[in-house]
């Protein structure tokens, strides 16, 4: 038996390793890595068991008098208002959700019959500074004005927006965003740095693995001591805002440009030496030549470096730091990265416990 009752009932097989005990979950993804790496790791960092994910999705199904907020399946959907593994603050938001939902006549979206409005809510929680972003995400425009008038109901939260996502295909989110409130982002810190997060950006999920992840990356970085330091997918800034300092330059690379926005009012703000360029971690290579990054800093999302591999290997940066949240995609670029790199240190971050998944962060030296 685990510590999840809607996985003892059957309802939920999201996290297929729950009932393993924790540390022999982390002693198989610990066996995974340094069989990939082929070098001792550093000591590994632990997650808490329960109430460490702080960015929820929720799929919102049922009909406008008994909406249903959870997971979204063909047999009978599931409500999830105690979800164990998610943040408490956030798990006390649904019930108050639901009624929302019927006060402001939100229809669910029914995935058979396409139709309906709203298809999930996103909701994501800082617990240092305690500040919360809610997203509906709606198929149109048609319940927009309704939400904007319910806001009142919804000051719980810094951040509201809408984003709508009109095709019917399994895809969570669309293009376009409509901020809501007052606020465009939330804020949090990681030791003594500030990030900034909007409804778009990149946050992690286990924000108290992520702040070791980010520390450690520093602490390696301050070892080999560059001066250049470019950091591809950089989000909001987070990995850059970290390796920045008074004799080191950072230029950092994001497709989002709200995330760039962001990630250059936190530099500004604090006075750190990094700048953020909008644009595709495959079109910048040209740039980088000129910049003649030391150290370069890799966190791509699940697919990994894909075509960003081989114009990397052609700058050939002394280092490179792998920031990796997609075993599958590691070792199939780590293939690539070994023709012309060498492992130097590696650490595992088990930023998703209960799944075969984690975090790693892995450092390369040019051969």
């Amino acid at each position: 038996m685990s510590f999840c009752s809607h996985f003892n009932q059957g309802a939920c097989r999201s996290c297929t390793l729950i009932e393993t005990p924790y540390s022999s979950q982390l002693q198989e993804k610990e066996s995974r890595l340094e069989a990939m790496v082929k070098i001792p790791l550093e000591k590994s960092t632990a997650s808490l068991e329960q109430g460490f994910r702080q960015k929820i999705k929720i799929a919102v199904s049922g009909n406008l008098t008994q909406p249903i907020l959870g997971l979204a399946q063909l047999e009978r959907s599931l409500e999830l208002y105690d979800c164990p593994i998610q943040s408490e603050p956030l798990n006390r938001e649904l019930k108050d959700l639901c009624e929302f939902i019927k006060k402001w006549k939100l229809t669910p979206y029914s995935i058979q019959e396409r139709k309906g409005e709203l298809k999930s809510l996103i909701l994501s929680h800082s617990p240092v500074t305690g500040e919360k972003m809610l997203r509906f995400v709606l198929r149109s425009k048609e319940a927009l004005d309704r939400i904007r008038l319910g806001l009142e109901d919804l000051k719980s939260f810094k951040v509201v927006s809408v984003n709508i996502q009109p095709i019917a295909h399994a895809i969570l989110e669309g293009e376009e965003e409509i901020i809501l409130s007052s606020h465009r982002f939330i804020t949090h810190r990681y030791d003594q740095l500030e990030i900034y997060y909007g409804p778009q950006s990149f946050m992690q999920t286990n924000l108290s693995v992520a702040l070791e992840l980010y520390r450690t990356a520093k602490v390696w970085a301050a070892d080999l001591n560059p001066i250049r330091v470019a950091d591809l997918f950089c989000g909001s800034g987070s990995f850059a805002l970290h390796l920045a300092g008074p004799q080191r330059k950072v230029l950092g690379f994001e497709l989002s440009r709200e995330a760039v926005t962001l990630a250059t009012l936190a530099a500004v703000t604090q006075m750190l030496p990094a700048q953020f360029v909008a644009s595709s971690a495959e079109s910048v290579f040209q740039q980088l030549e000129s910049f003649a990054p030391e150290l370069v800093l890799v966190n791509p999302p699940r697919r990994g470096l894909a075509a960003t591999l081989p114009p990397l290997l052609k700058l050939a940066p002394k280092y490179i730091l792998y920031s990796s949240c997609s075993p599958e995609s590691f070792e199939l670029d780590l293939q690539g990265l070994l023709k012309e790199y060498q492992p130097l240190r590696s650490q595992l971050f088990d930023m998703f416990p209960h799944t075969h998944h984690f975090e790693s962060l892995t450092l390369l030296y040019r051969k």
